[in-house]
């Protein structure tokens, strides 16, 4: 089955819905009037409100109008005579820009840069104009600078959606928009006429948390040691100038962030971890009340969760111990319990750990180990062993007292081991040996099964020969073979992977590549598509004619919305053609064939 998706969108509002506005759509008349009132009164947010609520309206109807709502909102920003608000207006002018751009990125990307010449018709955009025009107009939304510092956000709270620290960390025009460049596009020459001015204001955790931001966007990359270092050495400095104020958290948290023993080697591991752990109880016990110090708490508490792995040979040899190859952290006792298996031939294959707790045997062994812990951040690795002296079936099944950690483990203890081959003419040969000895085991029994993964069934045995040799039978769908002798029969299966040369079938069905005229749609628009169809499997690729194929449109829920036959064309395609509902919930619509 050969699957295209696409993307319904139930309502496009992206360019606006970013930071500006949280108004309901009203009804055009409603609109237009909203307007020309705000014109007359010269309420300039007003009339942005107005506008921001038509724009969406005509969304709603068409986003193929995108290109001329951008265009209508530049043509207020040129007739605006309120400094002011003529900022907000080229704020919005970038952001649909952007967002226009990076909705059509993959298209846009594909063409050549154009140079001493910009299109009229931003459909015609190359990135490099779109780069260009996004940075123009950002600019422009922090002209005049001067005025928009003494301008209170609160002016603007019409149209603004602001946070509940917005008026703290926000509290001028020019702070909001500034931020929103950044979050449109990131610059340096933007974040250091920020900070330039935040470094004149009281209020110094905005100064802080816009440095920080930058020092984020400065060493974006930081793969090198080099750079890693470098963003350390930035922190440090930045936490020598607000380190005793409890917002000095932020930078802790980042330096935290970078990578303490993330980065770290094996060598020096310990040593990083325990610098993390001691920095973060500082920070705790010197600002426990500042705001976001769950920050570092949380940190700190996922440093000390305690942690269980447990690796097991699947093979144990009578007479032999069962070796528990831990690793761990913060835990100081387990206690190990060996049952006897209740699972079939075929449940040894797929074994599920989360399938074995309410399915377990007779309990052999219980066995209780206490583990060296020097503090409860160090990751440990640790050897036990179990003596071991039945044959059969085993799961070990491991537990930490004061902890909901359990590992699940299958083992078997056998004397036999056993190796299989593919042989040219595609018969099956495995040779089965004492585990120990490597000697040949004659007359052991080799059962072999078939079917799908986990719904196979015993297919047939065959007894070794004097050296230790079955043979098995070609069979394509043989997947596993289990060995066993009298008084060792509760073995597991083991997997075969085939090598045989079998003969493939020169009538495969040929590949089918869909392509949709576009991957975006409201809607009840009509979603048009092609199909051609090839092959690929011979020495010459060719498209394929006459063939037949049912195309069905799937919406978000995967429910079928319309199915269509079509036959391929002597060049191999065919062209179609579905109309989407109207009434529909938004997401990933499917074009899937057959």
């Amino acid at each position: 089955m050969k699957i295209k998706a696409i993307i319904v969108s139930a309502l496009i509002l992206c360019c606006i819905s970013a930071v500006i506005m949280y108004t309901n759509a009203a009804q055009p008349k409603n609109e237009s009037k909203m307007i020309t009132e705000a014109i007359q009164s010269k309420n300039t947010p007003q009339l942005i409100k107005a506008l921001i609520s038509r724009m969406k309206e005509q969304l709603d109807v068409n986003d193929d109008d995108f290109p001329e709502l951008i265009k209508e909102v530049e043509n207020y920003a040129a007739e605006c005579k309120e400094p002011a608000s003529t900022a907000v207006l080229h704020s919005m002018v970038a952001e649909m820009y952007n967002q226009y751009y990076t909705m059509n990125r993959w298209k846009i990307n594909q063409r050549t840069d154009l140079a001493g010449y910009v299109p009229e018709d931003i459909r015609e955009w190359t990135s490099n104009l779109f780069t260009n025009k996004i940075k123009e107009e950002l600019t422009a939304s922090l002209q005049p600078a001067k005025l928009l510092q003494e301008t209170p956000v609160s002016d603007f709270k019409a149209i603004l959606e602001t946070g509940k620290d917005t008026p703290a960390l926000r509290p001028t025009l020019y702070d909001f928009l500034a931020f929103r460049a950044l979050d449109i596009a990131p610059s340096t020459e933007i974040y250091e006429e920020l900070i330039a001015y935040l470094n004149t204001q009281p209020d110094k955790k905005a100064a802080m948390l816009a440095n920080l931001d930058y020092l984020r966007f400065k060493y974006t990359t930081r793969y090198s040691e080099q750079a890693r270092d470098n963003y350390t050495s930035a922190l440090d400095s930045l936490l020598a100038i607000y380190g005793n104020k409890d917002y000095s958290v932020e930078i802790i948290a980042a330096k935290l962030n970078n990578g303490f023993y993330g980065y770290g080697t094996e060598a020096n591991m310990d040593s990083l971890k325990a610098a993390e752990y001691e920095l973060c109880k500082e920070t705790i016990a010197r600002f426990p009340n500042y705001e976001r110090i769950g920050l570092i708490k949380n940190r700190l508490a996922n440093m000390q969760n305690p942690f269980l792995q447990v690796n097991t040979d699947n093979n144990v040899y009578p007479g032999k111990k069962l070796t528990l190859k831990l690793t761990y952290q913060n835990i100081r006792q387990i206690t190990a319990r060996i049952y006897k298996s209740l699972k079939t031939p075929q449940q040894t294959l797929n074994y599920n750990a989360q399938d074995t707790a309410n399915n377990l045997g007779t309990l052999v062994k219980e066995v209780t180990f206490s583990l060296k812990v020097p503090n409860t951040y160090t990751e440990l690795d640790t050897s036990l062993v179990i003596p071991m002296d039945q044959t059969g079936l085993y799961e070990c099944v491991i537990t930490a007292p004061g902890t909901t950690l359990k590992t699940n483990n299958l083992f078997e203890v056998s004397r036999l081991a056993a190796i299989s081959r593919s042989m040219q003419n595609g018969n099956t040969e495995v040779l089965v040996t004492d585990y120990l000895s490597g000697k040949p085991i004659t007359d052991a029994s080799v059962a072999y099964y078939s079917g799908k993964r986990r719904e196979m069934q015993p297919q047939g045995t065959v007894k070794t020969d004097k050296d230790g040799i079955a043979v098995f039978p070609h069979k394509r769908d043989m997947m596993a073979y289990q060995v066993a002798r009298s008084g060792d029969s509760q073995t597991m299966l083991t997997a075969v992977y085939p090598n045989g040369r079998w003969e493939i079938s020169q009538t495969k069905r040929p590949e089918l590549a869909l392509f949709t005229d576009r991957g975006l749609y409201r809607p009840g628009q009509n979603l048009y598509f092609k199909g051609i169809a090839y092959t690929n499997t011979t020495d010459k690729p060719h498209a394929i004619e006459g063939e037949t194929f049912k195309v069905t449109l799937r919406d978000a829920n995967w429910k079928e919305v319309a199915t269509k036959e079509f036959k391929t064309n002597k060049f191999g395609s065919f062209n179609g053609e579905f109309t989407l509902p109207q009434q529909t919930l938004g997401g990933m619509f499917t074009l899937s064939t057959e």
